[in-house]
Formats: C-alpha cells, sequence, structure tokens
C-alpha cells in the first residue's frame, strides 16, 4: 500500500475530531490522533481490508461519540451557568443579602402576596355588583381606600425591606395614579413623574457602584429587587386592575355581567400560581399566561352586548400595552448579570 493513503486518513481524521467540543479536543486530540495512527499501521501490515474496517468502525462510531460528547459538554456548561445563578441569587448587587422568604416556601407569604389583588377584587365588586347608588352609595370611601390601601401596603413594605408581597401595592399605586390623571386630563405629569422618579433610581444606583454606597434602608430594598427579576414584573402585574377596568369600559354603565368578576379571578389566581412557581421563566410564564387569560372574559362581554366596532382593536393595544410592561424587567437581567461576573472576578483575584 502506498504511503499517500494513510496521510490522508490521518488528515480526515483529525478533521473528524474537529467536530467534537473545543474542551475534548485541546484534552485528548493529540493522544486520539496517536492511538489513530498506531491502529492504522497495525491495520497497514494486515491489508487493504483491515485498512477499510478500521475506518468503517470509526465512521460508524462517530456520530454517537460526537452527540455524547456535546451533550456531556453542554451538562457541564449548564452545571457552571446553575451555580452561577446559585451565587447570582445569594450575591446581592448591593452587597446585602435579601431574604427569600416568599410564596414559594410558605403559604402563609403566599397570602400576603395575593392579598393586594384579593382587596382590589373586593372594591371593584362592591363598585359594580352593589346595589344602586341611590340605596347605598359606597363610590366615595371604595376610590379612597383604592387609593389609600396601596399606599399603606406600600409603606410597611418599605419599612420590611420590600419582601415580594409589598410589591404589588407599588403597581396598584401606580395604576390608581394613573387612573386619577387620567381623569384629571394630567396624563403628562403622570409621565413627567414616572420618568424623574426612575431617572433618580438610576442616578442612585451609578453613584453606588462609584464607591459612595447608598444608605443601608435605600442597599437593602436595592438587594430585594436583585435577588429575583420577576419581582419586577409581579409589582408591575399590580397594574391589572386598572387594563381590567379599562376593557370592561361598559362595566359601569348598568351593563354588568358576571365576565368582570370572572376576569378578576383570574387576576388572583395568576398572582397565586406566580407565588408557587420556583423557577424565574416559570414565573414569567404564569405572568404572562395570565395576563392573556384575563382579557378573555373581556372578549366575551363585549360578544355579549355585540359592541364590536374596535373592540378587539382596543383589547389587543391593551393586552400589548401590558405584556410589554411585565417584559421591562428583563432589560435588567443583563445589567445584573455583568455586575455580578465582574464582582465575581474580582472576588476571585482577591
Amino acid at each position: 500500500m502506498t504511503r499517500p493513503l494513510p496521510v490522508l486518513l490521518s488528515r480526515l481524521y483529525k478533521t473528524i475530531l474537529r467536530t467534537f467540543p473545543a474542551e475534548f479536543q485541546a484534552d485528548f486530540g493529540e493522544e486520539m490522533v496517536e492511538l489513530f495512527g498506531e491502529r492504522l499501521a497495525e491495520a497497514e501490515k494486515q491489508g487493504a481490508w483491515a485498512v477499510i474496517r478500521l475506518c468503517s468502525q470509526e465512521v460508524g462510531h462517530w456520530p454517537v461519540a460526537l452527540l455524547r460528547l456535546h451533550f456531556y459538554h453542554w451538562q457541564k456548561k449548564r452545571r457552571h451557568v446553575a451555580r452561577f445563578l446559585v451565587y447570582v441569587s445569594r450575591k446581592s448587587f448591593f452587597g446585602i443579602p435579601s431574604q427569600a422568604n416568599d410564596g414559594r416556601f410558605s403559604f402563609h407569604q403566599l397570602l400576603l402576596e395575593i392579598i393586594p389583588f384579593l382587596f382590589t377584587t373586593l372594591l371593584i365588586c362592591l363598585l359594580t355588583y352593589w346595589p344602586p347608588a341611590e340605596t347605598y352609595d359606597l363610590t366615595d370611601i371604595s376610590l379612597l381606600w383604592a387609593g389609600v390601601g396601596p399606599l399603606l401596603g406600600l409603606l410597611l413594605g418599605l419599612a420590611k425591606s420590600m419582601p415580594r408581597w409589598a410589591y404589588p401595592y407599588g403597581g396598584l399605586l401606580v395604576g390608581y395614579t394613573l387612573w386619577l390623571a387620567i381623569d384629571q386630563r394630567l396624563v403628562w405629569l403622570w409621565v413627567l413623574l414616572v420618568l424623574t422618579a426612575v431617572s433618580l433610581i438610576i442616578l442612585a444606583v451609578v453613584v453606588h457602584r462609584q464607591g459612595q454606597p447608598l444608605p443601608k434602608f435605600f442597599q437593602r430594598i436595592g438587594a430585594s429587587a436583585a435577588l429575583d427579576w420577576t419581582r419586577l414584573s409581579f409589582g408591575l402585574f399590580g397594574t391589572a386592575p386598572l387594563f381590567i377596568l379599562a376593557a370592561f369600559d361598559n362595566a359601569f354603565l348598568n351593563q354588568r355581567t358576571a365576565y368582570l368578576a370572572l376576569a378578576l379571578l383570574v387576576m388572583v389566581v395568576t398572582a397565586g400560581v406566580y407565588g408557587r412557581c420556583q423557577r424565574q421563566d416559570r414565573q414569567l410564564a404564569a405572568l404572562l399566561g395570565g395576563t392573556t387569560l384575563l382579557f378573555i372574559p373581556a372578549l366575551m362581554d363585549h360578544v355579549y352586548w355585540q359592541s364590536w366596532g374596535g373592540s378587539i382593536v382596543w383589547l389587543l393595544a391593551l393586552w400589548a400595552w401590558m405584556i410589554t410592561l411585565l417584559l421591562l424587567p428583563l432589560l435588567t437581567v443583563p445589567t445584573q448579570l455583568i455586575t455580578l461576573e465582574l464582582l465575581t472576578g474580582r472576588r476571585s483575584k482577591e
């Protein structure tokens, strides 16, 4: 047998090895090339059929080995990412560990997390299904508590370093103030105040990372938000009552159906499902799925009253706005992961 054929087979074998993971090539590539060369030399002494048999074995084993090695290294990287995410959950962006005692581990905490939604459901049902106003008017006091209740809950949550049950109160307060701004035609002022508040928060975080730590009170609040970014989405889900009322634009016109109560029930159940989910992707899926489901009763209500026209477009617009709100906290994830990676590198150098 002429020498060019073994050289060609060796080069083809090296090409096959390049399809394996880079870590495997670095650790075992040269050793496997040498072993193949030895086996090829032995087969060459036995004749052409032995060489063909050797090549057939290598080609036959190659797909299975390729899948196994890539799967093994994928699992290895996944375990590394999992360890890093565990580190993320323990290492706060603000350097202060935050307690993760929430509805995932305690039904008592779960009840605290759905109380804001139960409270709002009670108020809306009183305003919608209670006897006529001339018999017993609860409108004024209900609207008062619709603003005072979330404010008290948010203040209590701030005093407790913002546990997860406090976030929906913030969303309820945002929705209530937006409703007042729309009613008083002061939406531009509301938007300006919200942008100012967000700018101040970003500025505070930048100053904190530049070596001028914030007071411990604010650091604990930041640590609570950095512990799990879906908490911000859960807080923004607190605006769901505003979107439900906007979807049922005829709810207070004596056109009362059970669909409004059904949408409110979906909202409460969604909050409960979110509270019991163990993983962030499932938590986000629960919020997005629940948001989609709570618009279905609104659509059924419009079908019942045959109030089509632009109803479908209006409901789709509300749904899109709410989904966008729930996804906004995703923008904080890359920044948090990059910061924590830098902290990890700095810690390893120390």
